[in-house]
Formats: structure tokens, sequence, C-alpha cells
């Protein structure tokens, strides 16, 4: 017998958002209180500003781009952990 799980209302959006990230080549749209800067996620992490850049650039932390500054999603970081 199969068993089929229901979703909620916003279950199905942010499955729809990530198929049509993926479909167009674009990122989900972000929760603009989950953003964080550098200097924020360094102190969450207890990392070093430095070390936050070297992990972007070895392609260990995934970052955001809003034209010169910089922000991370707290969700995505710590659920990839």
């Amino acid at each position: 017998m199969n068993r089929r799980k229901i979703m909620s209302e916003s279950e199905m959006e942010l499955l729809i958002a990530r198929i049509i990230s993926k479909v167009t080549n674009r990122p989900p749209p972000l929760d603009k209180n989950d953003l964080v800067t550098s200097k924020q996620l360094s102190e969450l992490l207890g990392v070093s500003k430095v070390t936050l850049i070297k992990w972007r650039k070895e392609g260990k932390l995934k970052f955001y781009r809003f034209g010169s500054r910089i922000r991370y999603s707290k969700s995505e970081i710590f659920n990839n952990q």
C-alpha cells in the first residue's frame, strides 16, 4: 500500500521555488531575516572574517553578493554542516 504525504502550503511553495531555481538556474528567493553579514556570521561561528573569506574562496561557504555587499544565509549554513 502506497502512503502519500500531504504537503502544507508553505512546503509546496518552497518546493516550487526550488524547482524553478533549478530550471531557470537562479537561486531561490531568500528570506531577508535569514541573511547575516560577515561580521555577524564570524561571531556566530567563532571564526575570524579572514577565515570566512578563505572558506568563500575555497567554495566551502555559500554566499550571496548584493552589489559590493556579501551576505550569508544562516539556514543554509547551519542546515548543511
